[in-house]
């Protein structure tokens, strides 16, 4: 990116070698010391249409299955905002940023062997910039695979946000198996203070 110093120096630097006159230099000289020297931001993406959205959340899901069975735990936990996230697992724990993600959930999938993670969303709804969507999730593990603690089907509740640069990430993700209760997501531990 260039920056409005440099543009008002280089404007200065024409100018001199164009036979411009030592005023009209040290009025370049001037701006350029009085300038701001911020980087352009460009405006934020606008957010896609709802029916575009419907689309790209379960795609995302799709693509987080595939890192999430390949134990790729880095690139899975890179779906979640970097340090304000809330992921919770029934049985597993509560993850409060990218790191405790990918060690505490994002391994997982990999080391039960599991072929599948899948979210059907029951509905979408969209407010600002965060989407929050809600249905069921189905784990599918070999046959005669030892089922997690967090279970091979449940609920889940996840809410999305979308960056001004256009960037999907997950702020809240909940999952509860059908082994858990309402009283077990009653119970989910509160965020630690910072």
């Amino acid at each position: 990116m260039i920056h409005r110093t440099t543009l008002v120096t280089l404007a200065a630097l024409a100018l001199s070698a164009c036979g411009g006159s030592s005023s009209d230099t040290a009025a370049a000289d001037r701006a350029a010391s009085t300038s701001s020297d911020t980087a352009y931001v460009p405006p934020p993406l606008p957010m896609p249409a709802d029916s575009v959205v419907a689309r790209i959340i379960p795609a995302m899901y799709s693509l987080m299955s595939t890192q999430w069975i390949v134990g790729d735990s880095a690139l899975f936990a890179e779906m979640y905002l970097a340090d304000s996230t809330d992921l919770w697992v029934a049985g597993v724990g509560a993850h409060w940023d990218r790191a405790q993600v990918a060690a505490g959930f994002g391994a997982l999938g990999r080391s039960l062997g599991a072929k599948a993670l899948e979210r059907t969303s029951a509905g979408i709804s969209i407010r600002d910039r965060e989407v929050t969507d809600s249905g069921t999730f189905a784990v599918t593990l070999p046959a005669g695979a030892r089922a997690p603690r967090m279970g091979i089907a449940g609920r889940y509740w996840t809410t999305w946000t979308y960056s001004p640069n256009g960037e999907w990430r997950i702020l809240r993700d909940e999952l509860l198996g059908d082994g858990f209760s309402a009283r077990d997501r009653a119970a989910r531990p509160a965020r630690p203070a910072p």
